[in-house]
């Protein structure tokens, strides 16, 4: 599947065959990690997340957590700063608790976006 999910990949070189297996990896790895530490955040043990009688509140699936990074956006100001341009919830707010305060609630100066790599 394609990076979305959504189209095939035609790769015929086995060295972009391995490339792209290699990412697809690292960012599952990156999904379960942040898994994990939403769970830590929220205080969700590892027995409480895999029962089977429903989700606890605060554990996200790795979909969830994938689909609503891709959906945050920033708007840029005039004035070059960043402001968030999406809904905030529950994930998203943790999220902010994860990269520290304030760090998708509030105007983001272009210095400091400058910073963070482009999606």
């Amino acid at each position: 599947m394609g990076a979305q999910g959504k189209e095939p990949v035609y790769l015929q070189v086995e060295d972009r065959i391995k490339g792209h297996f290699i990412t697809c990896i690292i960012a599952l790895m990156i999904l379960s990690m942040a898994q994990i530490d939403f769970d830590m955040l929220n205080n969700v043990g590892k027995d409480e997340a895999d029962k089977g009688k429903g989700k606890p509140e605060g554990h996200y699936s790795i979909t969830e957590i994938r689909n609503t990074l891709e959906e945050m956006r920033l708007v840029e100001n005039k004035d070059g700063s960043f402001i968030p341009a999406y809904d905030r919830t529950r994930i998203t707010d943790d999220i902010n608790e994860l990269l520290g305060p304030g760090r998708t609630r509030r105007s983001c100066p272009k210095q400091e976006s400058e910073k963070y790599p482009r999606m």
